[in-house]
């Protein structure tokens, strides 16, 4: 197997996931850098044979994808055109609605839209546009009062959708080896912890979680995630798909940044005996 120099762009190595990566990259015996994205060099990236950027764009500067746009001939993970996609959860909206069936999408308003759809339900969710494993996401029962306060506040950096009765959520991870372009799934399923509670927001902390293998998932869930992989360019990509109570499957968001530490739980008490780092080294990276 060929050695890579691989550099990964972060605003902070000591993130659990970059250390993790770090440590994959080494053990598979490929060189190993970090750089910031906003100031990485020509120097440092004419070294990498790949360029993996863990920047979320939380910040709202995408001076970085800028920057990694100039590189016609170096492989970044994510591609450029897909992480313009997929940083934004608003922009994810329009993209997907020419992908899939209106029934398996999930009605997206920006805060600024004048709210026609308040008297439509009772229940609703706010979300930040950039905000990660559910950070930033917000339950209302009163969409109007809600809206208007973050208004007030002048941060219009989020969007409106309805809240829907779920059984459970669907995480599918798609991993797509540079050299071969073959796809591998890990498939992670999510439950509620407390039936009673009035809305179910289901980050890990809140909820039960088990790996799931890929014949014991939905028909509906594997066709929905390949619905949204065949219309993006990736390497490394989670998708998360609603499980309504009366069957349906809707997409909640795609992530093009997933995290790892709490899928290495999962992982390493497994039969893979890994960490996601570890996985994403061997499927993605090496031949």
């Amino acid at each position: 197997m060929e050695s890579l120099n691989l550099l990964i762009l972060t605003t902070n190595p000591k993130l659990y996931a970059c250390v993790q990566l770090e440590a994959a990259i080494t053990e598979a015996t490929h060189s190993c850098r970090f750089s910031d994205p906003y100031s990485v060099s020509y120097e440092e990236l004419a070294w990498a044979d790949l360029v993996i950027n863990r920047n979320t764009g939380l910040s709202y500067n995408d001076d970085d994808l800028e920057k990694l746009a100039t590189l016609s001939n170096k492989k970044v993970i994510n591609p450029i055109t897909c992480s313009r996609i997929l940083r934004d959860k608003y922009k994810q909206w329009p993209f997907f609605k020419e992908v899939l069936a209106p029934s398996q999408l999930i009605q997206t308003y920006s805060l600024q839209q004048g709210p026609h759809y308040c008297d439509t339900q009772s229940k609703w969710i706010i979300k930040t546009t950039r905000g990660l494993q559910a950070k930033g996401v917000f339950p209302s029962t009163d969409i109007l009062k809600d809206r208007q306060e973050l208004l007030r506040k002048g941060d219009l950096n989020y969007i409106i959708q309805p809240y829907i009765e779920l059984c459970a959520e669907w995480r599918v991870l798609l991993f797509k080896n540079i050299h071969s372009k073959r796809i591998q799934k890990l498939v992670i399923k999510k439950t509620p912890k407390a039936s009673e509670e009035a809305f179910h927001i289901l980050n890990f902390a809140a909820s039960n979680t088990i790996l799931v293998n890929e014949e014991n998932v939905p028909i509906k869930v594997l066709e929905l995630a390949t619905s949204v992989s065949n219309a993006l360019d990736f390497y490394f990509i989670s998708i998360d798909i609603l499980e309504t109570i009366d069957g349906q499957y809707k997409l909640v968001e795609v992530n093009g940044c997933p995290g790892m530490s709490h899928s290495d739980e999962l992982l390493l008490s497994s039969q893979y005996r890994s960490t996601m780092a570890q996985y994403f080294v061997e499927k993605v990276i090496n031949y």
